[in-house]
């Protein structure tokens, strides 16, 4: 029955296509939250990974490309991001990379917010304890901890970590082709709207959308929302 209510509760998806110059785009949506496979040449590369036991529904979607999962790229450490983690790592052995300066919460398995609004402030008081009692967040220690605007190469395929503070203080935006993954720095209910319910530091939001529009990016995808923006919505916010 416990299985079951989590399953009901989150597992219900919709994956798709996208293609994005070399790299084919995934994304997995659920009512709770979105992640991102990336497929390349020869592998998967998964952006975030939803609520804890969601990594069945993640499988599935990788085992049907035919391709195996190498590195996790972790936009923050909230439970809603980093949950499945663990259990994908154990069963892919892939790598995990997240920012230094969340590494400490996710290996705790916590979700640290310090500053909300009114609607925030609910979710924190009431959401996220009954979420966490649900689906008992745990975390892993990573094995990459990056810094400041750290890049890599798969499959000639280029990652650059963009370091976004503000919704929290190791909060990542991922540059892969032409896509940007934001994580919680906005949504996409609509349309691209700045995070303004969760806050490390409000200041903060503000300057880490402002940096990003030096960056060459057609498409932005955030963690909560189905709305694809482009760089212009920054401008507009």
């Amino acid at each position: 029955m416990y299985s079951f209510n989590i399953k009901l509760l989150i597992t219900i998806f919709i994956a798709g296509r996208l293609m994005c110059n070399c790299a084919t785009l995934h994304p997995i949506r659920t009512a709770l939250g979105s992640c991102y496979i990336i497929e390349t040449s020869k592998s998967l590369l998964l952006v975030d990974s939803l609520w804890p036991h969601n990594e069945n529904t993640i499988l599935k979607v990788a085992n049907e490309i035919k391709k195996p999962i190498v590195c996790i790229f972790l936009t923050h450490a909230h439970a809603d991001h980093y949950g499945s983690a663990k259990e994908i790592k154990a069963k892919t052995d892939c790598d995990i990379v997240i920012h230094q300066d969340d590494g400490v919460d996710f290996e705790m398995g916590k979700t640290s917010i310090e500053h909300t609004d009114f609607l925030g402030m609910i979710m924190k008081i009431i959401c996220l304890p009954i979420m966490e009692m649900i689906t008992r967040p745990s975390g892993v220690k990573q094995n990459i901890c990056i810094y400041d605007n750290w890049q890599t190469n798969i499959d000639d395929t280029i990652i650059l970590a963009i370091h976004t503070p503000g919704h929290t203080k190791g909060s990542v935006c991922y540059l892969i082709d032409d896509m940007l993954f934001v994580g919680d720095l906005a949504d996409g209910y609509g349309k691209i709207q700045i995070q303004r319910h969760f806050a490390n530091n409000w200041t903060e939001i503000t300057n880490s959308v402002k940096m990003l529009i030096q960056y060459k990016y057609t498409q932005i995808f955030t963690g909560h929302g189905n709305y694809v923006g482009n760089k212009n919505d920054f401008f507009v916010n």
